[in-house]
């Protein structure tokens, strides 16, 4: 699932590479958010499966540095590009990153599949109830909200003002 929906994010962005209408970005965009939304979770669930429980708030914690630091670094670089090259060169730096990644995962990982041997003893709309009803759950997920919404919020400032 993840080299499937990483495909997918390269490809939105090449595509982003090729527009040349606003349409077109945008069209380009919602493919690449389509796929690149869903790596995050796919992402978060790898971890759950190959890390303890005590090692995965340190690994989770890393992944999401890669937001801070795409915000950090990845728009100075960005805009550093479409100054130099033209505003395609971004997308095209991405793509061309998101590409070497894509070997990786393809060469590299190995199918994460042990939870799927686990047995379930109760129907998952019962677990999902019982998770959401549990009080210590829900501050988490609300922090991790909280932190998203923090983030896009932040997105919007970083462009140099006029």
């Amino acid at each position: 699932m993840l080299l499937f929906f990483y495909i997918g994010f390269v490809t939105g962005t090449v595509l982003c590479g090729f527009a040349h209408s606003y349409e077109l970005l945008v069209a380009a965009r919602i493919v690449t958010g389509l796929f690149g939304g869903v790596i995050a979770s796919v992402s978060m669930a790898i971890i759950t499966d190959l890390f303890t429980l005590q090692q995965r708030g340190r690994v989770m914690g890393y992944v999401q540095m890669g937001f801070g630091a795409s915000q950090v670094l990845g728009i100075p670089i960005g805009l550093y590009l479409a100054n130099a090259l033209g505003w395609e060169a971004a997308f095209w730096m991405i793509a061309g990153l998101g590409m070497i990644v894509v070997v990786l995962i393809a060469l590299r990982f190995r199918p994460v599949a042990a939870h799927l041997a686990v047995q379930q003893r109760k129907p998952a709309l019962i677990h999902l109830w019982h998770t959401l009803t549990k009080g210590s759950y829900r501050l988490g997920f609300a922090a991790t909200a909280l932190l998203s919404i923090g983030g896009f919020m932040m997105m919007p400032s970083a462009a140099p003002l006029p």
